[in-house]
């Protein structure tokens, strides 16, 4: 290379260029290329929308500044959805979806800081539609955002305006205040009282079962955000298990084996055959074309097989 030390250079990633690139040229910059960044996000991440974010923000000319921005915009967006996903019904998230990108098409126009209370003001504008505004309240005292399109007090989910200001304010999750419990998994938490109905103590037990499965989502999702409060979330609930198991004395595998084995899949109704009548014709058998015989037809008949030879 006309004895100059080339200033970066771009591999898939192989650690044995790696280390050679290190020993030869230790002054370039080695990086990976778009194609393996973009293979490994699909690989690692298989959300087809931050792939494509992701893809966008490598092939933009952007400026260090202005890529910071955009990236953080990107994690910010996706962090939010994990936490709808993880909380709403499947039906809701969908809408959280549809509204999320909707509100893509909105601008921020002005913030307003009040000088009473501990609200901010934002008006909201749709891109060439100017003259239709929406104001935006955010109470950062109770976590409340009030919009004046006002579907948050009628259908309970939030609209595209206040997800937008959620993503201007750096939001990656939902304030207690903007979650309506009814259209969350959390929505049947509650166990039914079987106690006045005739019901066997396994439903009753898998209806229990039920209720905290779904109460232990949200555990989930917040323990996993960091190592300490999912090692912190573990340690907790290894204690509980041990507890109880020792006071229903379920700290031995004889009794676990028993619980497992207790285990039934649930009874099912047997249903009745239909009697055939002794009057119904039975099956028709088939029979040749050409010598009325059984089990063939004209085309692999015998007889006619020979008559063909003979002539």
């Amino acid at each position: 290379m006309m004895n100059k030390s080339p200033i970066s250079v771009v591999t898939d990633g192989d650690r044995a260029m790696q280390r050679a690139i290190k020993s030869v040229i230790p002054y370039a910059k080695h990086r990976l290329c778009s194609w393996h960044l973009s293979r490994n996000a699909q690989a690692n991440i298989g959300d087809p929308k931050f792939t494509a974010a992701f893809s966008k923000c490598m092939a933009s000319w952007w400026t260090t500044e202005e890529f910071d921005i955009q990236w953080r915009s990107i994690t910010k967006l996706f962090d939010l959805e994990s936490h709808t996903a993880a909380i709403f019904t499947r039906e809701s998230f969908r809408t959280f979806q549809d509204e999320l990108l909707r509100g893509t098409l909105y601008r921020i126009e002005a913030e307003i800081q009040s000088l009473s209370d501990e609200c901010q003001h934002y008006i909201l504008s749709k891109y060439k539609e100017k003259n239709r505004k929406f104001e935006i309240s955010f109470d950062y005292s109770t976590k409340t955002l009030i919009c004046s399109c006002k579907k948050f007090k009628t259908v309970g989910l939030l609209c595209y305006h206040q997800l937008h200001v959620l993503k201007h304010l750096d939001y990656t999750y939902f304030p207690r205040t903007l979650i309506q419990s009814r259209w969350t998994n959390d929505a049947k938490a509650s166990a039914p009282n079987y106690d006045d109905l005739n019901v066997s103590p396994e439903v009753m037990q898998m209806a229990r079962f039920a209720a905290l499965l779904s109460t232990s989502s949200r555990l989930y999702y917040i323990a996993s955000k960091i190592d300490e409060s999912f090692k912190t979330a573990r340690d907790a609930m290894k204690r509980l298990i041990e507890e109880l198991e020792n006071s229903f004395g379920l700290n031995d595998s004889v009794n676990q084996s028993i619980v497992v084995n207790n285990v039934r899949d649930p009874q099912r109704k047997q249903r009745k055959r239909k009697e055939v009548p002794k009057n119904k014709v039975e099956k028709i058998i088939r029979r040749c074309g050409y010598c009325n015989g059984e089990r063939h037809n004209k085309l692999t008949c015998p007889q006619v097989k020979l008559s063909l030879s003979i002539m």
